[in-house]
């Protein structure tokens, strides 16, 4: 699965990191050049807030996945 997500604050951060190790397959998302284990809270802060990164999962139960990332997707 694949979604652009919005990281706006802090507390975001936070809340993603929880979601992704919620989850038991491999995931990254991406920022530019960079790309990071949204397992890891210091991954995610490298990136920083007020951005739109694209989450790549290999996992493809989509019903799930709006389930657990489905606040954090970017609609536009």
């Amino acid at each position: 699965m694949k979604a652009y997500l919005r990281i706006d604050s802090y507390e975001d951060i936070m809340r993603l990191n929880d979601v992704a190790r919620s989850c038991d397959y491999d995931m990254y998302i991406e920022s530019g050049a960079v790309r990071v284990n949204p397992k890891s809270v210091m991954g995610i802060f490298s990136i920083g807030t007020k951005k739109v990164v694209l989450l790549t999962t290999r996992d493809n139960d989509r019903a799930a996945f709006i389930e657990k990332f489905g606040s954090f997707i970017n609609e536009g």
